[in-house]
Parts: C-alpha cells; structure tokens; sequence
C-alpha cells in the first residue's frame, strides 16, 4: 500500500511513502494520514487535486501497473499458435481433470455443508433482475443460441433447444 501523510514539521507539507502510520510515529514524525492507495499514479493524481503544499515523494517508481500498449504487446504474443491452448487439451490432460471432478464430489466438494449468505442471495436477485431475459433459439441446421426474448426470430428459426425439454 501507498500513504499520503500530512507532516507538520519542519512546515506543513504532502509525504507519498510506503511507511505505515505506526512506522512514521516510531521514526518521530508528526503526521496524519490523509489517504491509502495501491497504486502509486493515483496516490499522485489525488494529491494534485488537494490544494497546493510541498510533496516529498519516497517512492521512486514512476508506474505500477500494465499500459494499454503492455497489454496490447501481451494479447499479441499469446495469439494464434503461441497460445498454450491452441491445440486443445490432450486426451491425458482431460483424463486427469475427469479424475479430478470425480473426486470432488458431495464431502469433498469444496462448498459442501456451506450456504450462501442473505446478503450474496440479493445481491445475484438484484444482478439478474437487471439483465434482460434470454431464450434459447434453434437455427435452421440445429444450433442452439442464447437470444434476448425480445428479438424477432429470422425465418426459420424456432424457439427452444433440441437437447432436453423447453420451457418455451
């Protein structure tokens, strides 16, 4: 974590440190502190918006994060052939995630004899009601799609899915 104190001695100035409050008590400072932040352009960027004092900046990084073009570089170099899934899963690969799910079952399952809490319930109830409601549809070859209830069916189309039964 980053703090921004408000130190008093020798005059009234802004500190960005990674020394925590007990830390700066122990060295002898008198501050308070003002605010915490993760990474250190927002620790600045908020005390450019404060009304103007000295700063003294102990934090010598200039970025703590990923730019758009670092992500950029990063999605390029895991495209097409360089991705570690681009053949797919081998057969012994998925032989062991088989033997894997077999094993996590009732006690061993990690949720088991667990329930969700009142307030996780809500806030899924209040997720869901916000999203618009989707229907599966049937293309003319037989594939399945997930469609806005709304949306008008090309022809063809059908409503409902061919494996299992359909509520609509």
């Amino acid at each position: 974590m980053i703090f921004v104190y408000l130190v008093y001695e020798p005059i009234q100035h802004y500190r960005v440190t990674y020394k925590t409050w007990k830390q700066m008590r122990m060295d002898g400072i008198q501050c308070e502190i003002l605010r915490q932040f993760k990474t250190i352009q927002d620790a600045r960027a908020w005390i450019r918006s404060q009304p103007p004092k000295n700063v003294e900046d102990e934090i010598k990084e200039t970025y703590t994060g990923l730019t758009p073009e670092g992500r950029e570089r990063i999605r390029e170099a895991k495209l097409g052939e360089k991705n570690p899934n681009y053949g797919g899963i081998s057969a012994e690969h998925k032989q062991k995630i088989a033997r894997a799910m077999k094993v996590r079952r009732g006690e061993f399952h990690h949720f088991y004899n667990h329930r969700h809490k009142p307030s996780s319930k809500m806030k899924t109830s209040w997720s869901m009601r916000r999203l618009p409601k989707r229907k599966w549809a049937l293309d003319p070859n037989g594939n399945e799609h997930f469609l806005f209830a709304h949306t008008q069916l090309p022809p063809g189309w059908t409503w409902g899915r061919k494996r299992g039964t359909s509520r609509y």
